[in-house]
């Protein structure tokens, strides 16, 4: 159906006409505008209005509206968590124990205080909420924390979920020594061990001069022990347990420890006693299946001699001393097992025994200046007289001519 025509001078050719012609179709407004052949107005009328109806006979439809796609619907981070959990944590194969760790800080810190929140509203000012919330807890914990937080809503951005991840700033960590023996303190307490069980020395020495982890002594292997590699032998540290299952080690990263020779006598005496393909095994000769039994060996020694508790402060002195006796940061990184070398540094602390005998050097060299140093004042400014005459130097000597022989 025609509603509408309108027949006007065509642009930029005033001999020329333009019909502008509205029609209903399937109860929708269409607009057509057409450039007349014809020479007068009421021509290109009657031509407009054939040119129309020709038009409608074709069945003409009118355009679509475009339609906007449907907006995604943007979960809060408690419906995302479990998805990231399955998409990611799982089919990533991380290893249980960092597995456990995201569970663990999504459920007692994360979505407590952001799971209500879609993805899209975690931003700035959420992450500053969140600290807010946390200040119990160290700083190195919130950070820890926070990484978790973006390697999520990085997860997101990736699966398109949502358009980018907000600025997330992680708080200032004070730099703190780990925790480790002086030579002195360490000397003590291995030779405390060797007079009181081998199992326990050897134990100790695989911490404290391999750097092992506490999982990593757990689950050594008799051939992980190699005597004729080397001067001394090595250990090649490949797998580590953790509640009872063995997984590679840290970052699936296997690694080569040279034995010492104390280490090296330790295991010829302690290997010949042990049933089976394990190094360390229980009082019972069972696999150890938790960290609990390691610790419980050592603590009663380290109370016994006043020192701190614990299995991984062994390591710490490994690498702590390994770097005072002349170890290169390069090499402690690869004894340790270290991805990132900035982890090794931290055991650059300088020992306090050391600090004592520093300031002493300082004193003694500013007590020696001290007495070298000429008083000032008045003596400082006198001088001897002279008598009149008096020269400041005395006179040169002649030289004596030589004699003639007449």
């Amino acid at each position: 159906m025609i509603t509408k025509i309108d027949i006007r001078p065509y642009r930029h050719k005033p001999d020329t006409w333009e019909a502008d012609v509205t029609m209903l179709v399937q109860g929708q407004e269409v607009r057509r505008r057409w450039k007349s052949p014809m020479p007068s107005r009421l021509a290109s009328e009657r031509w407009a209005r054939e040119k129309a109806l020709g038009f409608l006979a074709r069945g003409a439809k009118p355009k679509k509206a475009i339609e906007e796609p449907p907006k995604k619907e943007i979960p809060t981070l408690t419906k995302f968590a479990d998805l990231w959990v399955e998409r990611y944590v799982i089919a990533n194969r991380l290893k249980p124990s960092t597995s456990d760790d995201y569970r663990e800080d999504l459920q007692a810190h994360l979505l407590p205080v952001l799971g209500e929140l879609r993805l899209d509203q975690i931003d700035a000012e959420a992450v500053q909420r969140f600290k807010a919330a946390r200040t119990d807890r160290m700083a190195s914990t919130v950070n820890k924390i926070l990484g978790r937080l973006k390697t999520m809503l990085r997860s997101a951005v990736e699966w398109g979920v949502i358009a980018s991840v907000p600025p997330i700033k992680r708080l200032k960590e004070p730099k703190l020594e780990k925790p480790h023996y002086t030579q002195a303190d360490d000397e003590k307490f291995l030779a405390a061990a060797r007079d009181a069980d081998i199992k326990l020395y050897t134990v100790i020495l695989l911490a404290d001069d391999a750097g092992m982890r506490h999982g990593e002594i757990i689950a050594l292997r008799k051939e992980d022990i190699r005597l004729d590699d080397g001067p001394l032998g090595s250990i090649v540290i490949s797998w580590s347990s953790y509640n009872g299952r063995i997984n590679p080690t840290k970052g699936n990263r296997c690694r080569r420890v040279p034995l010492t020779p104390r280490l090296r006598q330790a295991l010829l005496e302690f290997l010949p006693t042990v049933q089976g393909p394990l190094v360390v095994l229980s009082k019972k000769g069972q696999p150890i299946r938790s960290e609990q039994p390691l610790r419980m060996w050592l603590r009663e020694l380290q109370d016994e001699l006043g020192l701190k508790r614990g299995v991984h402060i062994l390591r710490h002195t490994f690498a702590t001393q390994a770097l005072q006796n002349g170890a290169t940061l390069r090499e402690v990184q690869s004894f340790m097992g270290h991805a990132n070398i900035a982890t090794t540094q931290v055991y650059l602390h300088t020992d306090s025994d050391n600090l004592d005998q520093a300031m002493l050097k300082v004193a003694r060299g500013r007590t020696a200046a001290g007495a070298s140093t000429p008083e000032k004042g008045p003596a400082r400014a006198s001088r001897t007289r002279r008598s009149p005459g008096e020269t400041t130097s005395p006179p040169r000597k002649r030289p004596a001519r030589p004699s003639t022989t007449r």
